[in-house]
């Protein structure tokens, strides 16, 4: 799925090596030289056409020779065990702002044990933080399409980087891609909502590094179920852990700050 290169015989009947050359073992999926062989596609599967030599190396770039071969049709990097199979095969990545929020999007080809993606942000494209994590499809060879809403806590170049966990804990690091967001937000955003766990996110409106944020969580009966007063520090965004405290269901937020007061429904699953 990532290349192939079809061969043709010009002239000479003689049974000869071929040999294929990777300039980047990350992209042509190189992990394993013991593994790596040679595969031909002999227009009904891949078949294996042996290793008769190899560079030595793997990264970044390098070579494998197969055994004499007699055949020719498209030729690519094969894998007897399996080894040299990277987990996700990362077709897209994208992000774009969507009226007041970053839309982000990305596609996979195949998955190979994938538990979990765990998306992060940055303001100035070193210092990367979690923003979400999305459970993978685990193994399956179909395309999948994922997607996250994101609400930046102020205008500028937004940076996302996309990784990949294998049921193992092993990661891959995906690409990195930016959106120059433009900020309209007037108001409190709370999300995700609904909460499906005990954790949420709120971004607040305007400039407000070290004030302080008071927040109260009421059931629909007027009950008083969660309650804490913040240090704005990390701009404008806070995340809220109420540590499973609070039963399932639909209650008010109280956010008060700068002598505003602010509310907003939020639901518990």
């Amino acid at each position: 799925g990532a290349e192939y290169w079809t061969l043709t015989r010009a002239g000479s009947a003689d049974a000869v090596t071929v040999t294929l050359y990777w300039e980047d073992d990350i992209r042509s999926e190189i992990s394993d030289l013991t593994d790596l062989i040679v595969a031909r596609y002999d227009l009904t599967q891949w078949v294996s056409e042996g290793q008769s030599a190899n560079s030595g190396t793997i990264t970044p770039s390098g070579t494998i020779t197969s055994n004499a071969v007699s055949n020719f049709s498209p030729f690519t990097f094969g894998s007897q065990n399996g080894n040299n199979a990277l987990p996700v095969t990362l077709v897209s990545f994208n992000a774009r702002q969507i009226e007041d929020h970053v839309m982000l999007i990305w596609e996979t080809a195949n998955e190979l044990n994938n538990d979990y993606f765990t998306l992060e942000r940055s303001y100035n494209g070193t210092d990367f933080y979690p923003v979400t994590t999305i459970n993978g499809k685990g193994t399956t060879d179909r395309f999948n399409r994922y997607s996250f809403i994101d609400f930046p806590v102020s205008s500028g170049v937004v940076y996302y980087r996309l990784s990949q966990t294998d049921f193992d804990g092993t990661t891959e690091i995906f690409k990195i891609v930016n959106v120059n967001y433009l900020s309209l937000q007037q108001d409190v955003i709370v999300y995700p909502n609904p909460v499906t766990n005990s954790t949420f996110q709120m971004v607040l409106p305007g400039e407000n590094e070290g004030d302080h944020v008071r927040i109260e969580i009421y059931s629909l009966s007027g009950e008083k179920v969660y309650s804490n007063t913040f240090s704005v520090q990390n701009r404008r965004e806070i995340a809220i852990d109420t540590d499973h405290r609070i039963e399932k269901g639909l209650y008010l937020v109280m956010i008060e700050m700068s002598g505003k007061v602010f509310t907003k429904k939020l639901l518990i699953e």
